[in-house]
């Protein structure tokens, strides 16, 4: 073997299709729709082009769909064993493609790794809270207005405190209990903003929210349907201020844009 090649694995090739395992938190095989059947079609004419990549546990790395459709047409699956591979490889394979978030979460909340208490915090919140609510919602929640927070999860950086979780876990359950969450459906409101705002407004120390859903139900046409968290702040601070003597009004919208009472 010359000096500018090296081995770095064997590749095999096997009918016993069973011997193979899911990581737990991949995704689920489908076999249908148009992907699925265009690399059915390309094996069926000439075979298992590129092989799959397995770990040392016999765990599919990347490759579960060629493995079924190997089983499927009853040839030989291809493949290579790479030692040590794990959910966080899986995840970066598949970081460009059309996972959702969710599927990011549940997996590096099941699988351990670095911020793996992080990710289960999160998966709580689902388990918990959805429905009502959204799942895309809760990093809305707790992101601190970062950007970068959808590609923080999928990369394995993503950071919620046991406090942050512990806060939050709270403030939804008394919002849906006073009924926010029955105002935001049956009146057509964006849930990401609105979540995000009436967050805000529970931790505002001066907002009493039994009093403010109140008021949203008594004034729904007044009630702001805009897809900004100020501007919906705003037209809450109106309805909430009514009758209110000075010392005790709010200024939900201009506390929220000087980041008064936004970290949990």
């Amino acid at each position: 073997m010359s000096k500018e090649m090296i081995a770095i694995g064997k590749m095999y090739a096997t009918t016993n299709y069973d011997m193979f395992k899911t990581i737990v938190g991949n995704r689920p095989v489908i076999p249908k729709g148009a992907h699925y059947k265009e690399v059915m079609d390309s094996i069926a004419k000439e075979g298992q082009i590129v092989p799959a990549v397995v770990n040392d546990r016999n765990e599919i790395i990347d490759g579960q769909h060629r493995l079924h459709i190997c089983k499927e047409l009853g040839i030989p699956f291809v493949y290579i064993v790479s030692d040590g591979r794990g959910f966080a490889d899986i995840a970066k394979a598949n970081a460009g493609r059309k996972w959702k978030t969710e599927s990011f979460v549940y997996g590096y909340a099941l699988n351990g790794g670095a911020n793996a208490d992080s990710y289960r915090y999160l998966k709580a919140l689902y388990d918990e809270f959805n429905p009502p609510i959204m799942k895309s919602v809760f990093t809305r929640i707790q992101s601190r207005h970062n950007p970068e927070v959808a590609r923080q999860i999928r990369e394995g950086n993503f950071k919620m405190s046991a406090h942050e979780y512990e806060l939050i876990s709270k403030c939804l359950r008394e919002l849906i209990a006073y009924g926010y969450a029955d105002f935001i459906k049956e009146n057509n409101r964006p849930s990401n903003v609105y979540w995000a705002a009436l967050c805000y407004t529970w931790r505002h120390p001066m907002v009493d929210n039994a009093r403010l859903i109140k008021l949203m139900w008594q004034n729904e046409k007044r009630v702001s349907a805009s897809n900004k968290i100020k501007e919906v702040l705003e037209s809450l601070s109106i309805i909430y201020n009514k009758k209110l003597s000075v010392q005790k009004k709010v200024y939900l919208d201009k506390d929220y844009e000087q980041k008064l009472y936004r970290e949990w």
